[in-house]
């Protein structure tokens, strides 16, 4: 059986606007990034979730509680697998900053997600988080085989969603 699962990207907070690498590291919910999250909230309104789920941070939590506006039966569980990667001591700097004062390792961060090799952040590979990920959303949609389930989480996990088979993916 299919579950169906909805996948919104946590909005936009203080850090993003101020070009702040941000995995770990939390940041306030923006007016403008509430206001997206309340969009979703209303385009959403009528989908029968079984539940909710979201990262640990609060900006996702923050995020998902808008979201569930609409849903005030609806369950909201935290999981830490679901939280975005972390970035060592480069959590809280700015990426031009680390774009110029490491650049390879900068760059294959941003677009070459097999060649990035944390040695200066000291932070998390890819490999470890898409386990992470993976592991969370096997998880998921075991307990909801069927249903309709909204995932609240981060950028780089839906970039690599192709690990999940039989589902519907939305934005």
């Amino acid at each position: 059986m299919m579950s169906y699962s909805f996948f919104q990207i946590i909005a936009k907070t203080e850090w993003n606007t101020m070009g702040l690498m941000q995995g770990w590291g939390d940041s306030p919910l923006t007016e403008e990034g509430i206001r997206g999250a309340q969009a979703i909230r209303d385009a959403l309104k009528t989908i029968p979730f079984a539940a909710a789920y979201t990262s640990s941070s609060q900006r996702a939590i923050d995020t998902a509680r808008i979201i569930m506006e609409y849903h005030k039966n609806m369950p909201l569980e935290t999981d830490e697998d679901l939280r975005e990667i972390y970035f060592g001591k480069w959590e809280g700097l700015k990426y031009r900053q680390l774009a110029i004062e490491f650049p390879e390792e900068h760059r294959n961060l941003m677009l070459h997600a097999d060649k990035y090799i944390p040695e200066n952040s000291g932070g998390e590979t890819y490999p470890a988080m898409l386990t992470r990920m993976e592991r969370a959303l096997k998880r998921i949609a075991t307990k909801h085989k069927g249903s309709f389930v909204l995932i609240v989480s981060h950028g780089l996990h839906f970039s690599k969603l192709a690990l999940l088979q039989n589902t519907i993916i939305c934005f």
